[in-house]
């Protein structure tokens, strides 16, 4: 009898006793916080026969464990290991949860997978060819001098995609452009983060490799009658300022008690915790595509009052509501799509997805303790909020203000 392997796919936190079959198509270490000569974990990436990913951890205390049991390419069974919530804001796979190996288990080494995806370029995030490209930045983050360089990529939809490189890729796109460059430029971006920018220890570039794949997009672009012979136009340098610092410059601050002394829709910064999440009355509402603005149902499709129009394609975006109070008082607060996106480091569809996949359909729009996993870190902890307060909050019609910027770094 043939052994029984799990599926990726059907991972969950339900039990430990899990077997799995896979290729580990992506290894990096990531290294302690205060030495770069010791590591604090090994990440991976592991595909199985079925083409599904997760993400896998060792943590400190078993790197020696694990240390020689994995290499990029090799094939493995694994076992024993935990499997908990995907969480963050960078995640290098769509799965609901990732894999810690946090006990001693087992990497036995096979010879043969049914069905296998090639090696040579696993977890293509980005695939562009270079539009525009910026001058190399210096900035300051969390105390740290780092570079960057901005370039612009057009994907195979003729679509533009801003995209930032630090470190050592900045400095490989820029050593690559001084060259005597007489062709198109292709740039591949593996594990990008979901803004679309590398990181430090997990990403890899990929600039004009001779792979059929950079064939392919070259030759979709051509059929769409795009120029690829066009030089890569110049990008201006962005600010470096921080949202904290950004915030910081606002000259109007004020304790939650003294709000209601501001004059019409008046806009400040307040320093203050956030107390606790009301979802009680929903986390999302169904939008415009075009405008971003509620859209109701109408027959066949949905009626957007900005745009007087029946939309047919809609786009899921947060509003959360939260209390937040001061030394002063306190005050509910409600947050938009960009600003908790960067929160809980996901899209509205990624968490309508994951509360379907977890609880079915009578879990989404019952808000109340459905996302609490999620919502729980957030609270009781401290924020920088750049507030809009309406003209009903000044009148006490309202106990409601809304968020326009918001972050808890630097504070």
């Amino acid at each position: 009898m043939a052994p029984f392997f799990d599926a990726i796919r059907s991972l969950n936190p339900s039990r430990q006793n899990w077997r799995i079959r896979v290729c580990v198509v992506r290894l990096w270490t990531m290294p302690g916080r205060y030495s770069h000569e010791e590591l604090s974990s090994i990440e991976m990436l592991l595909r199985d026969e079925d083409g599904d990913n997760i993400h896998a951890q060792v943590k400190s205390p078993f790197i020696t464990h694990h240390l020689n049991n994995f290499t990029e390419g090799k094939l493995c069974v694994i076992s024993y290991f935990m499997v908990t919530p995907n969480y963050g804001s960078y995640r290098t796979t769509d799965h609901p949860y990732r894999m810690t190996l946090c006990i001693p288990g087992q990497s036995v080494p096979f010879r043969k997978m049914t069905v296998f995806i090639s090696l040579d370029l696993p977890s293509v995030h980005v695939i562009g060819m270079l539009s525009a490209i910026g001058e190399k930045e210096e900035c300051n983050i969390n105390g740290q001098t780092q570079h960057r360089v901005n370039v612009e990529l057009m994907d195979d939809g003729m679509e533009k995609l801003e995209c930032t490189l630090w470190g050592d890729f900045a400095d490989e796109i820029l050593q690559f452009m001084a060259g005597d460059i007489s062709s198109p430029v292709v740039v591949i971006i593996q594990l990008s983060k979901r803004r679309i920018s590398n990181s430090m220890y997990s990403s890899r570039i990929f600039i004009h490799p001779s792979i059929p794949k950079v064939e392919h997009f070259m030759s979709k672009l051509k059929a769409k009658g795009v120029d690829v012979g066009q030089v890569p136009a110049r990008i201006a340098p962005q600010s470096t300022m921080s949202v904290a610092d950004e915030l910081l410059s606002v000259e109007l601050r004020r304790k939650i008690s003294d709000l209601r002394s501001l004059t019409g829709d008046g806009v400040c910064v307040v320093l203050a915790d956030i107390v606790d999440f009301r979802t009680e009355k929903g986390w999302m509402y169904v939008s415009c595509k075009h405008c971003g603005k509620k859209v109701v149902p109408d027959g066949e499709g949905f009626f957007c009052e900005k745009c007087a129009s029946i939309i047919k394609v809609v786009v899921p975006r947060y509003m959360v509501t939260c209390e937040v109070m001061d030394e002063s008082g306190s005050c509910s607060v409600v947050i938009f799509d960009r600003e908790f996106s960067r929160m809980v480091g996901c899209s509205t569809t990624e968490m309508r997805n994951r509360i379907l996949k977890q609880f079915g359909d009578e879990g989404v729009g019952d808000g109340d303790g459905i996302t609490a996993s999620i919502l729980e870190p957030l609270t009781w902890k401290r924020y920088l909020f750049k507030l809009r307060v309406p003209e009903d909050y000044v009148k006490t019609y309202s106990n409601t203000c809304i968020a326009v910027r918001l972050t808890s770094d630097k504070i």
